[in-house]
């Protein structure tokens, strides 16, 4: 009885340690994006993938709203932004970017980006890592977004967007 008890005692550690862990971390599918009013003839959404309409070229955007994880006041500690996507590359006006940005609360502007990430031009699906300072995750003064374009000058060219995590 004793050993049951101490393995039930050990196991809910575990949950509780790792449910802290996985509190930090903001992901979003690329499908949850708002597309921008631009796009909206050129997008395609399927399951968790964002990508082209099959006769479209130009660009497809959407936005993001971070939030923070944190159940209080405090800041995450992110330092990485990953971005999943395939960018067959071919020409410099294909390819697939997500941009970090963040703004001052209570302004329309005056903010800039954190991070970019552009998948290499592979044609296969990847995960592409970015790193910053920590210091730069600071809910209480500034709101986030991630803005994640894709381009492509050619109908044969497969570009799409997958998840979008910070950790």
């Amino acid at each position: 009885m004793f050993r049951k008890l101490i393995g039930a005692l050990g196991f809910a550690a575990l949950l509780v340690g790792s449910s802290s862990l996985s509190a930090q971390v903001w992901d979003a599918p690329a499908t949850a994006g708002a597309i921008e009013s631009a796009s909206l003839g050129n997008y395609y959404a399927f399951q968790t993938s964002l990508a082209f309409q099959a006769a479209a070229t130009g660009t497809v955007a959407a936005i993001y709203n971070v939030t923070s994880p944190m159940d209080t006041s405090a800041n995450p500690a992110w330092t990485t932004m990953e971005f999943t996507a395939r960018n067959p590359g071919g020409s410099p006006a294909t390819f697939a970017q997500a941009i970090l940005y963040r703004i001052p609360k209570n302004s329309a502007s005056g903010g800039g980006s954190v991070c970019i990430i552009q998948a290499p031009a592979t044609g296969a699906i990847s995960t592409t890592t970015s790193f910053f300072p920590s210091s730069m995750i600071d809910f209480n003064n500034y709101r986030y977004y991630v803005r994640v374009v894709l381009s492509r000058d050619s109908t044969a060219s497969l570009v799409a967007a997958y998840e979008i995590r910070i950790h």
